[in-house]
């Protein structure tokens, strides 16, 4: 697969909507593209993070910015033949920042008191997984497959 080999492991979407954080799913508004998704395992955050070359990109604003930089990352898995990689577009509020794009995984490695698997964030523009202190900000969290 072109040299791009994250450890993954298969998940129907069915599954997956049972591990997502409570508060996205309860309000419906996540819809799937796939049957069948490529989770990421934490190991492999950073490597994807490092590999897929958005961060490569310049920020131009209002031209190509945060949702650019999304799709930028996200096309670029799909060319790769990993289109189902559960690397979710996701839109955030952060209170100091407003609105902002950036890329979510489901960790499975973690799981609150619910069973439910928290989000990890990475930033596309720098390629680089944000801090757990910087993402505890980050509100009205919206995710779109």
């Amino acid at each position: 697969m072109w040299g791009f080999n994250p450890k993954t492991k298969d998940m129907t979407w069915a599954r997956v909507a049972t591990l997502l954080p409570r508060d996205i799913m309860d309000d419906g508004r996540v819809k799937p593209t796939d049957k069948i998704y490529q989770v990421p395992m934490l190991e492999s955050l950073d490597y994807i993070m490092r590999e897929v070359p958005s961060w490569k990109c310049k920020y131009v604003p209002e031209k190509h910015d945060c949702d650019d930089f999304v799709r930028d990352f996200r096309g670029w898995l799909s060319r790769k033949d990993w289109g189902n990689l559960l690397a979710m577009d996701t839109e955030v509020l952060h209170p100091d920042k407003g609105q902002h794009n950036l890329i979510s995984f489901m960790c499975l490695d973690r799981q609150d008191k619910y069973g439910k698997h928290p989000l990890i964030f990475g930033e596309p523009q720098t390629g680089k997984i944000v801090s757990y202190h910087e993402s505890r900000k980050y509100t009205d969290v919206r995710l779109r497959l």
